[in-house]
């Protein structure tokens, strides 16, 4: 465990750095230059990196993930090797992590993987193993197959290569939803869910929408505006109403969240699109105001569990048989207590919520 001292402000993503060459086997950063992406000559073969880092209001285990690239435009999802996990408590701890570099490489870029912005990177130092004692570098293709939002795993993943859904995926990322980030695979659940709702009766609805990067993208993968269907877009576009949020929310950082006014941006957003409803308001206050019978695909984000059971309860009698709920902060540890508040719904319906890997979870309407 390391003194923070003065150092607790060192935060951010920020280009262009450069390690310090100090033999012609290592390489180290300091507290002074507490760059998240260096710039270098790194030959294939064997590598110690040390770090020193703490996460700031953070989740009991934050993966850190290190990329590595030929050039700083070539990055790739799947060329990276992940840290164990940084405890938090607001306290700087150290990582170790051995590997080999397949390939000759120009940039290395350090990554938390659950909470950009909260993570500070207080120094790290890079050596070079002498002799090549660890296995033989495998193709970085063979690392891992995905690799983002939280999730790291070498099983098939071969929606990445669907050429409609990276179309349509692209398209939500435009919108600026996502930072930072990216989500293809929480993405990709959320348009299988809206494919099968395509051939069910009833509408969609998305209560919790932001700039609308993931109704956009359901809307291109389904060709949504060829539907006989409306879909509502349901949102304060302003943020959370902080009179939902509980006290044991607040404990667990869901405040943290910043947004801003988003209402004229996705207006014009979803202008071309005659069957998008754009609802502006507090849910659950402007719930009444989905006039449809019948819905087919119900996701919602909304970072508290209040306003969402509201939603969920409203909706519930109205979802066609086979219709999928979509819970998209489910499975994430800031938000446990709508994984609680969403288990006690389903008991109650004799059903129950199918996590996924991605944070997210599921809800069959039988």
């Amino acid at each position: 465990m390391f003194n923070l001292s003065n150092k607790t402000g060192l935060r951010g993503l920020k280009p262009n750095g450069s390690l310090k060459r100090i033999s012609e086997t290592e390489w180290e950063s300091s507290s002074d230059d507490p760059w998240f992406l260096y710039s270098g000559s790194f030959r294939q073969g064997s590598y110690k990196l040390t770090l020193h880092a703490f996460v700031a209001d953070g989740l009991p285990v934050t993966p850190v993930r290190l990329y590595f690239a030929a050039s700083a435009d070539k990055f790739n999802a799947r060329d990276c090797f992940v840290f164990p996990g940084l405890p938090y408590k607001n306290q700087a701890h150290e990582l170790k992590l051995e590997f080999n570099l397949p390939f000759d490489v120009q940039v290395l870029r350090i990554d938390p993987m659950d909470c950009p912005g909260r993570f500070h990177l207080l120094d790290f130092h890079l050596e070079k193993s002498a002799g090549n004692t660890a296995p033989p570098p495998a193709a970085a293709s063979s690392l891992w197959t995905y690799c983002e939002d939280g999730l790291a795993t070498e099983h098939n993943c071969d929606f990445m290569n669907d050429g409609h859904f990276l179309k349509s995926y692209q398209a939500g990322k435009n919108t600026g939803s996502w930072g930072q980030s990216e989500i293809h695979w929480r993405a990709y659940i959320a348009c299988w869910a809206a494919k099968k709702a395509a051939s069910l009766d009833g509408d969609f609805v998305e209560c919790g929408v932001n700039r609308g990067g993931l109704a956009l993208t359901v809307m291109h993968f389904t060709n949504f505006q060829n539907l006989s269907k409306k879909f509502y877009l349901m949102d304060s576009f302003s943020g959370l109403c902080e009179k939902y949020v509980s006290e044991a929310e607040r404990r667990n950082g869901v405040l943290l969240y910043k947004y801003e006014d988003c209402y004229e941006f996705v207006c014009e957003t979803f202008k071309d699109f005659n069957n998008a409803v754009i609802v502006r308001g507090t849910i659950p206050d402007t719930l009444p105001e989905v006039k449809s019978s019948k819905v087919a695909f119900l996701s919602i984000d909304l970072n508290c569990a209040a306003p969402e059971i509201a939603a969920a309860e409203y909706f519930w009698e109205k979802l066609a048989s086979g219709a999928v709920m979509l819970l998209d902060d489910y499975g994430w540890n800031r938000h446990i207590e709508q994984k609680h508040a969403f288990d006690q719904f389903a008991a109650q319906r004799c059903v129950q919520v199918l996590p996924l890997p991605t944070g997210q979870g599921l809800i069959f309407k039988p």
